[in-house]
């Protein structure tokens, strides 16, 4: 729904969260979900548990890049990869349910997605960076590749985003061994959705009111 909101086309959102991969659509789904209110959730996807995150300029990097479905798509994959670096910045705690961190977009919604998604042209390499700020603050930039070691070893909490228009989603067979998922697999998997679900979900019409008798 959050997502609808920031495309404001209801159809288009859909159809492109359709494009992404079980990974990003499960990213997306579970922390958009999470209200930062204590105990209140949405009625088909219950997510506990915080911090949840405020993705400052995350909807204008949505909606600028809805004019064709492969953006949308990869619009909202970016912003998957974001969320998903969040979390590993700021795990999952019960305690923290009402609370929520911003993270600050605003060099992403400053760039082409060509900008974002291919190597940033610079003489020197350069990558895309989530650093914690402190416990309520975070912040996505582009550094050079040098500048790594530096954060490094000051203690800085940082995770390095890798932009890639699309990654296979790897499970683990029996034997432990990592895969990709088969075409099969993905299409259960996005089934199982709570996107999917609610999109299948049939509507149920009220019955015609009853005809007065004589």
């Amino acid at each position: 729904m959050r997502l609808a909101v920031m495309v404001q086309q209801v159809e288009s959102t859909l159809q492109a969260f359709d494009e992404l991969a079980y990974q990003e659509m499960k990213v997306l789904s579970e922390e958009l979900a999470r209200t930062g209110v204590k105990d209140q959730y949405y009625t088909e996807c219950k997510v506990p548990g915080g911090p949840s995150f405020l993705v400052y300029y995350g909807p204008a990097l949505i909606h600028q890049n809805c004019h064709s479905l492969e953006d949308l798509a990869l619009a909202m994959l970016v912003l998957g990869r974001v969320l998903g670096a969040a979390r590993k910045l700021w795990p999952v705690q019960s305690d923290c349910e009402a609370s929520t961190v911003t993270i600050q977009v605003s060099e992403l919604k400053s760039k082409s997605l060509l900008e974002i998604t291919g190597a940033p042209a610079a003489d020197t390499r350069q990558v895309w960076i989530l650093i914690r700020q402190n416990d309520n603050d975070g912040t996505v930039m582009l550094r050079q590749a040098s500048d790594l070691n530096y954060l490094f070893s000051s203690g800085q909490q940082f995770v390095v985003l890798d932009f890639c228009s699309r990654s296979p989603f790897l499970i683990e067979d029996d034997n432990g061994r990592r895969r990709s998922r088969t075409a099969s697999e993905e299409s259960a998997a996005k089934k199982a959705t709570p996107a999917a679900k609610a999109k299948a979900s049939p509507q149920v019409q009220a019955p015609p009111p009853a005809m007065p008798t004589k």
